[in-house]
């Protein structure tokens, strides 16, 4: 894979994809094991999602190196390195590319995550380094507070999705 995004072919674009999809698996296994994943993996597997109209590929994924998790990841499933430790991942993996092939095929419901996705604001790095007069404290509670308010809003399109998607099978 090249170093920088500019030089990024159309094939090392779709790699990092599948490794933003491999990185979400990881960190949702991290999160439910853990309670916690780092910021900057998590800003970059939900930052792309609220990149709606992209000039290039590069606007998708501006940090690849964030990517990293998804791309070790990968390199676990794919090359069978410690099948039965991924087994969760793989499924987890699995499991969101079938969602993605069913909202392909649904525009309606493409319309309506993408109306909702509109008002989001993309997720920032919060840091407490420096920190020590009361507007830099109530600019990082702010910050926080933002950071959160995206983390229920994302809720909410994903409850919207899976709702419409449980009713077709009822």
């Amino acid at each position: 894979m090249n170093t920088t995004a500019d030089d990024f072919s159309r094939w090392e674009y779709q790699t990092l994809a599948l490794a933003a999809v491999a990185q979400c698996a990881a960190l949702v296994n991290k999160l439910a094991l853990q309670g916690d994943a780092p910021q900057g993996e998590q800003i970059a597997c939900i930052n792309p999602l609220l990149v709606l109209n992209p000039a290039s590929s590069k606007d998708i994924y501006p940090n690849p190196r964030y990517l990293n998790l998804g791309l070790r990841t990968l390199q676990d499933i794919l090359g069978n390195n410690r099948l039965r430790e991924n087994a969760d991942l793989v499924r987890y993996t699995l499991g969101m590319l079938l969602l993605r092939n069913k909202l392909n095929s649904n525009q309606a419901m493409q319309t309506k995550i993408r109306q909702s996705l509109e008002h989001i604001e993309p997720l920032q790095v919060l840091s407490t380094d420096g920190v020590v007069g009361e507007a830099e404290v109530q600019a990082a509670q702010d910050a926080q507070m933002l950071q959160q308010l995206t983390f229920e809003q994302l809720a909410d399109v994903v409850q919207l999705f899976f709702a419409t998607q449980l009713s077709n099978f009822l």
